[in-house]
């Protein structure tokens, strides 16, 4: 079997009154009390992965790879993952019904292991470390109840592959390590640790030490280094090892963040923002992530503290002198690797914001507008991406990587798919009334409590957990607020409009929902804006929310084709948004013609 066309082989080349009862400030103190600040605020100024000219591109990308010819497993596993994986972050579920999807998880399972002998057949007798690793993550994503015994068995192959040194690399090479298998190697485990599978902590240490401690002096990460010994205690780069570049330089330095959190050893940065500048300031512009679904709120439990003991200096030291490095380096697109290498760059990217805030002040901090307009401009008519000057570097791993960046692949690993009855997000739950009653509307939930709120939007990504814990710190964060006289109206207006353009499906649900639910005329200025969502199907509970605010269950209409579900056609896509402007308009004449000072979100 040749090799994994992915494995970029660096030997060969190297958001007068306060607006009463409002749910969306509740919010605002629970996020800042417990989530973590967005790794996105200054990356996606002009660009977000929910705009729809990414999503686009991506979608153009996603068609093209489902009709490419692959050439090993490893490559069609590369690409059923970026499938995947805009799949959650597009439908909020995964594609099972792929045709990628499906091949490549029938050939993962047949390439395992069927006898004793864990270390034979085309996965665990890979020389490398790639096939494994992201089959190991693919079945976790596609499905990691039905593959749970495939997958314990996958990472015992891989943990199997890791030398007592914490390193992972060819299976022919006696010793030393290779950043690159490493990258992918931590990754598995990562996410096997997020679907609640046992990975051992010392494992994750292991390759953490090894990382850290292989880091040479000015900070670079290397390709392959060869093992520590006396005279040289980080190694050395091997002969065959290229210069320090930006590829390696992301997968290094990215992997050390990702371990540190894995491993809790880094605390998430939270919410400071307090003031209506601040605030502002987040909520513009519309369509800019500014939340990402904590560890806690997905398939991990609450974060605890640090699973092992680990030098804080020697972690600190590791990321300052890499990150200073990567500074000098970054650069899109790169001269080499380049797919590879942008895919690394947003998971450094995202783990080193996770930790620290923000991507610092230099040129580093639109890095995704970067990466955006670049993929605009090189993808092929086809949906493709162009091949490197790589043999390896195919246009299938190209497109595949491609996907992986503008999706925020990082982002996506650690939330849910939504893959119930809700995922779509279609109207009201089931058991929530719309009723006629002499041409008002009535909802039997109006008056239920925020719990009750929270519970109706209980799906297969939001378990009673999650519900109990968001409604109770939110219960608590509202009476603290309506106690507190400080709280203006412009600090609701400014974090209500940030709240509604949240990046994360369900709290624009929950917000949307729970505005319409009070039944308040202040809340109609959210609910309008929040008719210009993006996606439509928030749009839909919008409308529906200002008719129970209205109480006039047929004053406004929307167009049969406007109504959920929606299609993937971009013309009817584009008749579907003019259909949302045009009740747009009509809703908002019926609130001025009410409220004639009413102040507008937008």
């Amino acid at each position: 079997m040749r090799l994994l066309a992915f494995n970029l082989n660096h030997d060969k080349q190297l958001d007068s009154r306060s607006l009463r009862g409002l749910f969306a400030f509740a919010a605002l103190q629970f996020v800042m009390m417990a989530t973590p600040a967005s790794s996105c605020d200054a990356a996606q100024v002009q660009f977000s992965p929910d705009d729809e000219v990414v999503q686009n591109v991506a979608e153009k990308a996603v068609k093209g790879l489902e009709k490419a010819m692959h050439e090993t497993s490893g490559q069609l596993a590369l690409g059923a993952l970026a499938i995947v994986q805009a799949g959650k972050r597009y439908t909020e579920s995964v594609p099972r019904d792929s045709p990628t999807v499906q091949k490549a998880v029938k050939q993962i399972l047949a390439d395992l292991p069927k006898g004793s002998d864990k270390k034979k057949g085309p996965i665990a007798g890979n020389n490398e470390t790639y096939y494994p690793a992201v089959a190991l993550i693919l079945l976790c994503e596609v499905d990691d109840q039905k593959y749970e015994s495939q997958i314990k068995l996958l990472i015992e192959i891989l943990l199997e592959r890791q030398r007592q040194s914490g390193a992972f690399t060819y299976n022919s090479d006696k010793d030393g390590g290779d950043t690159s298998q490493m990258q992918y190697a931590a990754l598995a485990m990562f996410v096997a640790d997020q679907h609640q599978f046992e990975i051992d902590p010392q494992a994750s240490k292991a390759a953490l030490t090894w990382l850290t401690g292989t880091q040479q002096q000015d900070g670079t990460f290397r390709y392959k280094i060869s093992a520590p010994t006396p005279s040289a205690p980080r190694g050395r780069p091997t002969r065959n090892s290229p210069a320090a570049n930006p590829s390696i330089q992301s997968a290094g330095l990215g992997t050390v963040y990702l371990l540190a959190d894995m491993l809790q050893l880094s605390t998430r940065k939270k919410k400071t923002a307090v003031t209506s500048e601040e605030l502002e300031r987040l909520a513009f512009p519309p369509g800019v992530s500014i939340y990402v679904k904590p560890r806690d709120d997905g398939a991990k439990a609450k974060r605890k503290g640090p699973l092992v003991n680990f030098d804080r200096g020697r972690l600190g030291g590791s990321r300052n002198a890499g990150n200073k490095v990567m500074e000098q380096m970054f650069e899109i697109p790169a001269r080499t690797w380049n797919y590879y290498y942008m895919y690394a760059f947003e998971r450094y990217a995202y783990f080193r914001a996770e930790t620290e805030g923000n991507m610092g002040r230099g040129k580093m901090k639109r890095w995704y507008d970067q990466g955006v307009q670049f993929l605009m401009d090189e993808q092929k008519s086809s949906g493709m991406f162009p091949a490197g000057s790589n043999s390896l570097e195919t246009a299938y791993v190209s497109t595949s990587f491609a996907i992986l960046f503008l999706v925020r692949s990082s982002e996506i690993l650690v939330r849910p798919a939504a893959d119930g009855e809700l995922s779509g997000g279609q109207g009201f739950p089931t058991d929530t009334q719309l009723t006629d009653v002499n041409g008002t509307i009535q909802s039997n939930s109006a008056q239920q409590d925020l719990g009750k709120q929270l519970e109706l939007l209980k799906s297969g990504s939001l378990d009673e957990s999650d519900l109990r814990v968001l409604a109770k710190s939110m219960r608590k964060a509202l009476n603290s607020f309506r106690s507190d006289e400080k709280n203006n109206r412009g600090n609701l207006e400014s974090f209500l409009r940030t709240m509604i353009s949240d990046r994360d499906y369900y709290r624009r649900l929950i917000a949307v929902r729970f505005l319409a639910g009070e039944q308040d005329l202040e809340n109609v200025p959210a609910l309008l804006y929040a008719l210009g969502d993006p996606d439509y199907r928030i749009a839909y509970e919008a409308h529906n929310g200002l008719r129970l605010v209205s109480r006039k269950i047929d004053s406004i209409t929307l167009d049969r084709i406007a109504v959920p579900p929606f299609p993937n056609d971009q013309k009817v896509r584009d008749q579907i948004k003019l259909e949302y402007l045009r009740v747009k308009d009509r809703w908002t004449d019926w609130f001025l013609k009410l409220k004639p000072n009413a102040k507008l979100l937008d």
